[in-house]
């Protein structure tokens, strides 16, 4: 079980702000820069089966009770002078994954191969809710570990990450496909580990992400898949 606190932000671009300024003239008069949001977020309840020494299945699920998080239709408006971000979703969300590890010239390199589907939900962006059907998600993942030093280990990896299309629900009732909504892209890291002590851990994660195709359509929430490298670095603790 998964019980996460939430922080984030989303600093929108003025390309984004000129939009919906340009198309929404008189209702968004002073669209916010960014928006922010902190809480608790949905609970995951998930199980992981151990078929044999190389393989093993993961089911994960989020809905009912468990959405602990603000929703999209509990958050506060623009007209506060900023925006707020959910922490929490509408849908539901299950996930299935399958794990294997395979023996390369007496190396092992483990493989991830993992679905998520989403029921119908919300979206929220500037004071607007949206009925969505987001697309469902498909990634495979290998990653191996290398160890240069006793206390240093090295970990590479590759991801490829496809979503299909999300669909929105218009004024008439009907469900349309949303055009540029469907996503795909390869991501390339590494995550450094170091551990001086046995309870103190140190660990860099680097990613480079290539995007064969990723949404760029001007439509009134952002894609899930996005332009960006990432570096991230933290301290794990400990204690028995």
């Amino acid at each position: 079980m998964k019980i996460p606190y939430i922080r984030k932000e989303l600093k929108y671009t003025q390309d984004y702000i000129t939009f919906m300024t340009d198309n929404y003239d008189g209702y968004f008069p002073n669209p916010p820069e960014k928006a922010k949001g902190t809480g608790i977020g949905d609970v995951e309840l998930s199980f992981k089966y151990k078929i044999n020494d190389t393989s093993a299945l993961a089911l994960a699920y989020k809905g009912g009770l468990l959405k602990a998080g603000n929703g999209p239709q509990q958050i506060s408006d623009v007209s506060d002078g900023h925006e707020e971000l959910s922490t929490g979703y509408k849908a539901d969300f299950t996930s299935f994954a399958l794990y294997k590890d395979i023996s390369v010239k007496n190396h092992i390199i483990s493989a991830t191969a993992a679905y998520a589907h989403s029921s119908r939900g919300y979206e929220f962006t500037l004071d607007n809710n949206y009925a969505t059907d987001p697309g469902d998600t498909f990634s495979f993942q290998v990653e191996s570990t290398f160890n240069p030093h006793e206390k240093l280990a090295l970990k590479p990896s590759f991801t490829y990450v496809q979503t299909g299309y999300d669909e929105k629900k218009e004024a008439a009732g009907n469900w349309d496909e949303i055009d540029g909504s469907e996503s795909a892209a390869t991501i390339y890291g590494i995550r450094a580990t170091y551990e001086p002590a046995i309870f103190l851990n140190l660990w860099l994660d680097y990613s480079k992400t290539k995007n064969e195709k990723v949404a760029r359509g001007n439509y009134e929430y952002p894609g899930r898949l996005f332009i960006d490298n990432f570096v991230s670095f933290g301290i794990t603790l400990f204690y028995q």
